[in-house]
């Protein structure tokens, strides 16, 4: 079945529960509240149509941008467009606005444990600038945020930022081309030890800076990021890559000034660690800047008197208060203490969701929202039953388990209807392959109930063909942080000889150094997209975690690793597409080493009484408040969510 979706906004239409919404999640993705199951349904899907930023700039262009992308004249610097107001409505300046905190919060952009939260990625666009992003109204058009414009050179290889005059960080202090310089350089080089690994993509596809690593040795010729001018920044590619264009304006685009960074990464005795608030480190440029910070409880945040954009923000601020339950969270939303659903919290799942609006009304707008990335779970290849991974027995029984899993029944289950298939890359870019394409060539992937329970009869067949049965069962371990898709895998499992048994550690980071000690069997894992292109999955999720993925069980594919080598230099869309179909082939098919299942569709409701906000395509995106602001009456402008 197919679903004409429109390419400016995924969430604007009604949706009936039967269909797999392919919407478009993180390092420390929330493991979902437990909830009743809902009765099985049947689960036909509906293709994504892949949102496509508009690139103002001057030409010329890459040679190949990604398909949707254009060119028109360079822009003149201004600040954004504020949204219009609805006829009658005027925007009111004053209030606050109440928002939870959940799972890791950090306050540098560019720790390793940055995850999708009001109090993580959000803090890029409130507390902290970008160097371009997508406009917060349309979230389509890029334009300048730290650097006011720029042009393209060389055959889209050379990026010329001109960084915008009369920025002030929240101490009061200019902010310079040697503040922009260093944040480029920290991202690329990882001085003392930053990780930087939800930006793992401005390192790939920019020239180093210096022979060594962590910024040692000398630099090279071309530096992938030099001051070339009194303002101007130049960052330069090895070759020119669509992928850049949505690299660049993701929401993981973050830049801080320099002053206490230099400080922290030259500390080589203490080594790498986070901003800390009680020195006075936490000083960003954003509209927003915080006044009381307690990591773990409680946020202050009011509206930067010195902001650049002239008249923003609306609000005098916010507050961030830590609510690590679900259930509390909605009881809060319910009574008027928060205003917000958590970024990326599947606790506001579709059936309190729809309670919530039956309560309160207009009070609980809730958009649907993209989340890009790959969910399911990881094999231990290291050794027997699942490894070695070159062994043909270990092989067949990988295959099997791939073949066995039911998608579609997990979707509905455990995401209400409302999540897509997890694939090796975002199944709604179809220059890939297209939905269909994915169903005819991934083993297993097809969610058609004939075609299922015929793979049920074809993975026993292959589990006994590797010496396996009811009277020779496989008994492994599940490392879980989730207990709905834990017992789904658990009971798919069962049906071809594998008895599992659930280790649940509800921490992703505890989890994942548990990992690394390879005495798992199975393990789960969700890790959010930094921004939509396949490179962004093979870049920062399929890698070994030694080389910046989030690969723990052992698989190490050499063939695969050079066709990543080969991919990332390829720039048209059909040089790419059999090269990202090969590596995906290796992924899924023959070494059936990670087990993809479905991702959650985000439900990022806010109260009906805010003005001014487009939620995001997907949730790699900027959070600025910068346009909210406080309406006397509730509206919820979105359409009615699918009914249970």
């Amino acid at each position: 079945m197919k679903l004409g979706l429109t390419t400016r906004r995924v969430f604007g239409m009604a949706l009936g529960l039967s269909l797999l919404i392919v919407l478009a999640c993180g390092s420390s993705d929330e493991p979902a509240a437990p909830a009743a199951p809902a009765a099985p349904t049947a689960t036909p899907t509906a293709p994504a149509v892949f949102p496509t930023f508009t690139l103002p700039t001057a030409t010329p262009v890459p040679v190949a941008p990604l398909p949707g992308v254009t060119a028109v004249a360079k822009p003149k610097p201004t600040s954004t467009p504020t949204p219009a107001p609805a006829p009658g409505e005027k925007p009111i300046y004053g209030g606050v606005t109440n928002l939870p905190m959940t799972g890791i919060n950090r306050w540098d952009p560019l720790h390793g444990n940055q995850g999708f939260g009001w109090g993580s990625i959000a803090n890029i666009g409130n507390l902290f600038g970008q160097y371009i992003r997508a406009n917060l109204n349309d979230r389509l058009t890029l334009e300048g945020d730290i650097a006011e414009s720029w042009e393209i050179k060389d055959a889209g290889k050379t990026w010329v930022l001109q960084i915008r005059e009369g920025v002030i960080d929240h101490e009061g202090n200019p902010f310079t081309i040697e503040d922009a310089y260093y944040n480029a350089y920290r991202i690329i080089e990882r001085p003392n030890g930053v990780r930087a690994n939800r930006f793992g993509c401005f390192r790939e596809f920019l020239n180093p800076i210096t022979e060594g690593d962590n910024g040692a040795g000398a630099k090279v010729a071309n530096p992938g990021a030099e001051i070339t001018g009194p303002r101007e920044l130049t960052l330069r590619l090895p070759v020119a890559k669509g992928a850049w264009i949505n690299c660049f304006a993701s929401g993981w685009n973050s830049v801080t000034p320099s002053k206490y960074a230099k400080q922290i990464d030259a500390d080589t005795v203490t080594g790498y660690r986070d901003f800390e608030f009680d020195k006075g480190e936490v000083v960003g440029t954003g509209p927003f800047k915080i006044v009381e910070g307690e990591m773990s409880n409680y946020w202050k945040a009011e509206k930067h008197p010195q902001y650049f954009r002239d008249g923003l923000p609306y609000m005098d601020g916010f507050n961030l208060f830590t609510i690590p339950d679900a259930t509390t969270r909605i009881a809060n939303f319910r009574v008027g203490r928060i205003d917000a659903a958590e970024v990326f919290s599947t606790g506001f799942r579709l059936r309190p969701v729809l309670d919530l609006q039956k309560a309160i009304g207009e009070e609980a707008a809730f958009p649907l929202v993209a989340a890009p990335g790959f969910r399911g779970f990881e094999l231990n290849v290291s050794k027997a039953p699942f490894g070695p991974l070159s062994d043909p027995t270990a092989r067949k029984v990988r295959q099997a388990i791939q073949t066995r899993m039911d998608r579609g029944i997990m979707n509905t289950l455990c995401h209400d209807g409302i999540g897509f298939f997890s694939t090796p890359y975002f199944i709604g870019q179809a220059f890939v392959y297209t939905q269909e394409e994915w169903f005819d060539n991934m083993i297993g992937l097809d969610p058609d109930t004939a075609k299922k329970k015929a793979d049920i009869v074809t993975a026993q067949k292959m589990m006994q063909d590797a010496g396996y049965g009811p009277n020779n069962r496989i008994s492994t371990e599940l490392l879980e942080n989730e207990s709905c898709r834990a017992d789904v895998i658990v009971e798919q499992l069962s049906d071809i000889y594998i008895d599992v048994t659930k280790n649940t550690i509800a921490s992703s980071s505890v989890l994942r150094e548990t990992s690394k000690k390879l005495e798992f069997g199975l393990r789960m894992e969700s890790k959010g997209a930094s921004f939509v292109d396949p490179a962004a999955f093979y870049v920062s999720i399929h890698q070994t975690y030694q080389k910046g993925g989030f690969t723990f069980g052992g698989w190490d594919n050499p063939d695969w690793y050079a066709l990543k080598e080969k991919e990332l230099l390829l720039v048209d869309v059909k040089d790419r597409q059999p090269v990202l179909r090969e590596m995906a082939d290796i992924l899924w098919n023959k070494d059936a080493a990670w087990i993809g299942m479905v991702r959650p569709g985000l439900l990022q409701g806010h109260r009906g009484t805010w003005r001014g906000w487009s939620p995001p395509l997907f949730h790699a995106a900027n959070y600025s408040l910068e346009n909210v602001w406080l309406a006397k009456e509730a509206k919820n402008p979105y359409p009615q969510l699918p009914q249970l």
